[in-house]
């Protein structure tokens, strides 16, 4: 059977618009999938995968990926201007998030990173102007340059507790990482005593209300999802 696809093998199949990817492949080759412009769906079979650079770079019309249990390696800009992208898992299993993986991913709403994953690199979600809030998990030790930057819509990032030190401060990682002003960046603990609060959730406005009463500008959204994941 096959076992892997290999480099530039469906480059620019600007009619391809769906791809079941076969068990037993063990490898998705650099650019595989480079500009295939009408690709919507794409199936990865469970099992040791590796996700080369660019596989999927330029896939304007994928709306949504699973990325199965079992993929240790997602390559650099792997997922770069997939411009319809609205929700990726990244599951157990990968360690890290390579530069620009979602560089350009306008449509991305929403991302769930489970624990696992070391290191974030550069880019990586730059320019991910649907993208509301974040968490970063436990075990993450360090985030690349810019890799929030133009994220114009961000509302808030929840590190982990020991992320920030006396030389890691909320200060230097907004400047460093491209986080655009008003976003907020809260630690898992200071996240947990913010749900706490929350009294009323008005859907479709994007904001919680608090014991005081008063609104807490674009900062609801995923707010119940996000309390039930930093729990």
């Amino acid at each position: 059977g096959v076992k892997s696809i290999g480099l530039n093998a469906f480059c620019d199949c600007k009619s391809l618009k769906s791809v079941v990817i076969p068990e037993g492949v063990t490898s998705i080759g650099t650019n595989a999938f480079f500009g295939c412009e009408s690709l919507k769906s794409v199936v990865i079979p469970e099992g040791d995968v590796v996700i080369s650079a660019g596989a999927f770079f330029g896939c304007r019309s994928l709306t949504s990926v699973e990325i199965p249990k079992g993929v240790t390696s997602i390559g650099w800009g792997t997922f770069f201007k997939c411009t319809s992208l609205k929700s990726v898992v990244i599951p157990e299993g990968v360690s890290s998030i390579e530069e620009g993986t979602f560089d350009g991913c306008t449509s991305l709403e929403s991302i769930l990173i489970t624990d696992g994953i070391t290191r974030i690199g550069a880019n990586v979600f730059a320019r991910c102007e649907s993208l509301e809030s974040i968490v970063i998990p436990e075990g993450v030790e360090s985030i690349g340059l810019n890799a929030f930057n133009g994220c114009k819509n961000l509302n808030v990032i929840i590190f982990p507790d020991n992320y920030f030190n006396e030389e890691r401060t909320m200060e230097s990682e907004k400047d460093r990482l491209g986080i655009p002003d008003g976003t907020k960046l809260v630690t898992k603990s200071e996240f947990s005593t913010m749900c706490t609060s929350i009294k009323e959730i008005y859907s479709g406005e994007n904001r919680f209300i608090g014991k005081d009463g008063k609104g807490e500008t674009k900062f609801a959204g995923q707010v119940l999802l996000l309390c039930e994941i930093s729990k």
